[in-house]
């Protein structure tokens, strides 16, 4: 996995945003461990530094901070994320709240990094002491949490040597090709169905999908707010070529019959089909189904793991032919 890493080289001008949402302060016994997937249906994910023992020694007048993220779920497009700074004796009084992508300062975000960003004193009472913790929070989209950077300065400008904390596990992690109601294009929809909804994960000569336990595949919508339980079957065939069959509006035809087959373009790689029951799938899309005629869905995500544990997931698209739905009719 090819993750950027954040430098902070320079300092940036102070500048003081008040906090304007009410956040909860969380417990912040210890930094978090594992692999810290941010989204709008997740807990904020605290991470906490101790520079009471680094020159200069505190209490300090900036702290600069900034995150990399997982470069198979990257910060983009219409992502939010929230940063929450967190200091007083202990670490856990609210300090301030920063919402970079709404409030005009802009993110200085290339996908997978994120800052520096510089928070001043003197707006806060207490100081920034030696101990302070720094919470993300997605109120849009979704990522990966993969390491984060601070150092701090004193009012003579002196500046601690940066430090680096990983509080999530790197994770081997797969990132799938899917397509719903393969060989349909736009997928129509009707939630009042009775029929089970199919979706194909297809193979690769990198990711043989015999390694998939199909009992932990979940349909999801893309904020992973609500999600399906495991198909009920599934069936493993070679059925198309991802890099030139997502999205196809039918599959091939027999010359001789002039019927439609249930394959494209096989590559040579067997891909797996999973039908989730249409109740679960309707509970899933929650408002949509209520929606007029036409309406598009939000794309829809695959989610699961190996046998051996690894997990896998599919990355939002999003197009109507491929990972979103068309409401039919009632």
């Amino acid at each position: 996995m090819n993750i950027k890493k954040l430098t902070m080289e320079s300092v940036f001008a102070s500048f003081a945003i008040a906090a304007s949402l009410f956040v909860s302060t969380p417990t912040h016994a210890q930094t978090p461990v594992g692999v810290c997937n941010l989204s709008p249906a997740s807990e904020q994910v605290i991470v906490n530094f101790d520079f009471t023992s680094l020159d200069p020694s505190p209490p300090f007048n900036w702290i600069s901070f900034g995150a990399t993220f997982s470069s198979t779920d990257p910060v983009l497009g219409d992502d939010r994320i929230l940063t929450m700074l967190y200091g007083g004796t202990d670490g856990t009084d609210l300090l301030q709240v920063r919402n970079d992508a709404e409030s005009g300062f802009g993110w200085n975000i290339e996908g997978t990094e994120y800052g520096p960003l510089t928070t001043a004193n003197p707006i806060f009472d207490p100081m920034l002491d030696g101990v302070f913790s720094i919470g993300f929070q997605m109120t849009a989209g979704t990522t990966r949490l993969q390491t984060v950077t601070t150092f701090a300065q004193g009012e003579d400008f002196r500046q601690t040597p940066p430090v680096t904390i990983a509080p999530c596990e790197e994770s081997i992690e797969v990132v799938i090709d899917v397509d719903i109601m393969f060989c349909k294009n736009p997928n129509k929809y009707k939630c009042t169905t009775k029929k089970t909804l199919p979706v194909t994960i297809f193979g690769t000569n990198s990711f043989d999908v015999a390694n998939i336990d199909p009992s932990t595949l979940q349909l999801c919508q893309e904020d992973l707010s609500a999600c399906t339980n495991g198909p009920s079957d599934w069936s493993i065939s070679d059925r198309g070529d991802p890099s030139s069959d997502l999205g196809a509006v039918m599959c091939a035809v027999d010359p001789s019959t002039g019927e439609e087959l249930d394959f494209l373009n096989p590559d040579g790689f067997l891909d797996l089909d999973a039908a989730f029951e249409a109740s679960e799938v309707q509970a899933m899309l929650g408002f949509f189904c209520g929606q007029p005629k036409n309406t598009v869905s939000e794309a829809l995500i695959i989610m699961g793991s190996t046998f051996d544990g690894t997990p896998i997931f599919s990355v939002p698209f999003p197009n109507a032919g491929i990972d979103q739905l068309v409401k039919k009719k009632k």
